[in-house]
């Protein structure tokens, strides 16, 4: 009898260890207790892995256990922290890296000569990953949700950013404007799938990455971040200069000792810049784009995408006296790297998130089960709204 007993026990430590589980928590300052958004967060055992949320929140789902969570990002030291089951609030905290002193700031190199020599490394870069990513967007209208936007991806990423992706699972629910100045747009993801990383070709704005850049920005490395695996990270601002013709981004550049990009934050404010296609311009004014992705630099000369994040805010008059101030906010990140790929012409992108899902089935079940990036308190909220509402179901009916 004891022998049964033994070999029930191993069997069930067995069940357990192979048991799939879920991790829910939020990132935290060690110093000040502020949340941390934008955490990329994996896992050393399944090579999956997801981010923490504005709201400094996260959710991964975890296929066996014990595994270890390792938590990066590039103002902070990489944090490992081991789970053996689930947790539903787990407080992960993260140590801000160290700073250097000004004054060797001012000896840490030539700024334009560092970024000069990123973007000549990803011009020339020849290899592109494969990846999975997901994306959210959600739109604002005053105090008014009127879109929430899911979706999955396959993707191929090179040193210029996303060059093909293609919608595997989505879904899109959308409040029908019953009052005028209601927006929602179907195919917003088209910034995030077309951003550069760097500009090789004339657009209609100016970005810092690019042939020629001291002659359209201003550079400065405002400080040198002691980074992990003893990098350090020169972190360099840029703004336009005032012979520019065309709108131009200001904000940060972080670029490590061997010139691979870490971040960019950029944020364009000009009355000429104009992103909204078949809006009239003439009803638009406060126009603001922000754009904030994060990049492994793990290999020298290839760009590994972590994360994108891009929001659009602006007032849009709809009658002669009244405007709506809208805010749409997206988020890609890539929860699986796949292999190094030769950096080979594929199909072009889906034109249309909006008709690709359309074109597919509405799985609600899959939608319960896959939480792969927690949901903000408000973002739950728009989610039981439009599930009420049988919203995300309309699209589908055609």
């Amino acid at each position: 009898m004891s022998k049964y007993i033994s070999v029930l026990i191993l069997l069930l430590i067995a069940s357990n260890t192979l048991a799939q589980g879920v991790i829910e928590g939020k990132v935290f300052d060690a110093v000040d207790k502020l949340e941390i958004p934008y955490v990329n967060i994996i896992s050393s055992d399944d090579k999956v892995g997801t981010a923490s949320y504005s709201d400094g929140s996260f959710t991964i789902t975890i296929q066996r256990f014990p595994t270890t969570l390792i938590f990066s990002h590039v103002n902070y030291g990489k944090t490992e922290v081991t789970f053996t089951k689930s947790v539903s609030d787990k407080d992960i905290l993260l140590t801000p890296l160290v700073t250097t002193l000004d004054e060797v700031v001012i000896n840490a190199g030539n700024p334009i000569n560092i970024v000069s020599v990123t973007y000549e490394h990803l011009l020339n870069s020849t290899l592109a990953s494969s990846a999975n990513g997901f994306y959210r967007q959600w739109t604002k209208n005053d105090n008014t949700y009127s879109e929430l936007l899911e979706s999955f991806y396959s993707s191929k990423i090179t040193s210029k950013g996303i060059e093909f992706s293609k919608v595997t699972q989505g879904r899109y629910a959308v409040k029908e404007a019953k009052e005028k100045g209601l927006m929602a747009y179907k195919n917003f993801s088209v910034f995030t799938n077309t951003f550069p990383v760097i500009q090789t070709t004339e657009r209609s704005f100016l970005h810092p990455l690019r042939k020629n850049a001291e002659d359209f920005f201003i550079f400065k490395i405002t400080k040198v971040i002691n980074g992990n695996n003893s990098q350090k990270v020169s972190v360099i601002s840029f703004e336009p200069k005032n012979t520019n013709n065309l709108p131009a981004f200001k904000g940060l550049l972080y670029i490590d000792d061997d010139y691979n990009l870490v971040r960019f934050k950029g944020i364009i404010e000009d009355e000429r810049f104009k992103p909204l296609g078949t809006i009239d311009a003439a009803k638009v004014k406060d126009l603001k784009l922000e754009v904030d992705f994060f990049c492994d630099n793990k290999m020298k000369d290839v760009l590994l995408l972590n994360s994108i994040k891009i929001d659009l805010t602006y007032k849009y008059r709809y009658d002669d006296k009244h405007y709506k101030s809208i805010h749409t906010s997206s988020f890609y990140f890539v929860y699986e790297k796949n292999d190094y790929i030769t950096n080979q012409d594929l199909a072009s992108s889906e034109p249309n998130d909006y008709a690709a899902i359309s074109n597919s089935t509405y799985d609600e079940t899959f939608w319960e089960k896959k939480n792969v990036l927690s949901h903000t308190p408000i973002e739950k909220e728009i989610i039981k709204q439009f599930k009420k509402s049988k919203l995300f179901n309309q699209i589908f009916k055609n």
